[in-house]
């Protein structure tokens, strides 16, 4: 087997484990909304298909603030490997909108923190932050 067919068959069996639908949207300016005479930011959506939350436990962290210690961890968004997921960038914001092996996820947003890239890849893996409201 080549890698390069390796990697045709890794991409479809990583594609086979994205079982979330996820939304990714960029922010393209700004529209005054009447109703609350503000200006609010307008958002297209660059990517809508399968993924995957992963968090790696390897980055944990504990930083202690304001006298309260927490653990952070780094968690990626995994997209498959195809042209309609080629468009994502930092900055971009990811919205789950189903997730049938764990329906809290549903309504999680994150922000897409950084580009990665490597030879023979298999999915479109992306660090990110969890944004709050």
């Amino acid at each position: 087997m080549s890698a390069v067919s390796a990697a045709d068959a890794g991409r479809r069996a990583a594609a086979r484990q994205m079982t979330d639908t996820w939304r990714v949207e960029r922010e393209t300016g700004q529209a005054f909304n009447d109703v609350t005479g503000q200006y609010e930011p307008t958002f297209a959506t660059v990517y809508e298909g399968p993924g995957k939350w992963q968090t790696f436990e390897a980055y944990e962290q504990s930083p202690a603030a304001a006298g309260h210690t927490f653990v952070v961890t780094r968690s990626h968004l995994h997209l498959p490997f195809t042209d309609e997921s080629a468009g994502v960038r930092p900055d971009d914001i990811a919205e789950c909108m189903t997730s049938r092996m764990d329906p809290d996820n549903v309504g999680a947003r994150l922000r897409i923190a950084a580009e990665s890239s490597k030879t023979y890849r298999t999915a479109r893996r992306f660090p990110v932050s969890e944004v709050q409201a």
